[in-house]
């Protein structure tokens, strides 16, 4: 396997997850003098944000489980012969 195999599912996921940690940075930012509360507020968003990326995590893992158990069959198929 190599290194460009794993990278383009993880692309957009990373992007998104960027996008959040800057919207509660910026939030944060906005605020000024940060308190307890504050940080607890910005992680709100965070999470909010980080939605879509959690889809696209599950769907990647499906997905590389599903090339993998391929492969594997394919293996056992080549092994058969």
């Amino acid at each position: 396997m190599t290194l460009i195999s794993w990278r383009p599912g993880l692309i957009l996921p990373g992007i998104i997850l960027l996008r959040a940690a800057m919207g509660a940075f910026g939030f944060l930012a906005f605020v000024g003098p940060v308190t307890a509360g504050d940080a607890a507020a910005a992680i709100v968003p965070f999470f909010t944000m980080s939605v879509p990326a959690i889809i696209l995590l599950l769907i990647y893992a499906v997905c590389r489980g599903k090339k993998k158990r391929n492969r594997e069959v394919d293996k056992m198929n080549i092994q058969d012969l």
